[in-house]
């Protein structure tokens, strides 16, 4: 379970290391001292309704015999 005094979870850009912020600002990577850009993480939307398919039939031609 995660605790909200860790932080948020990011990971390193340059060694590829998770890890918490700890609630710093800037958030510094433990192992290389890489400062991580603290972005906020893009939320998914509900998903688009898919579209009806419409199937077009062929006309009757009338007086064909």
């Amino acid at each position: 379970m995660v605790k909200p005094e860790w932080g948020g979870k990011h990971l390193c850009e340059s060694c590829g290391a998770k890890f918490y912020d700890m609630l710093r600002d800037p958030a510094v990577c433990p192992k290389c001292d890489t400062q991580v850009s603290v972005a906020p993480k893009p939320r998914r939307g509900k998903a688009a309704a898919p579209k009806p398919e419409v199937v077009e039939r062929p006309k009757k031609v009338a007086g064909g015999g």
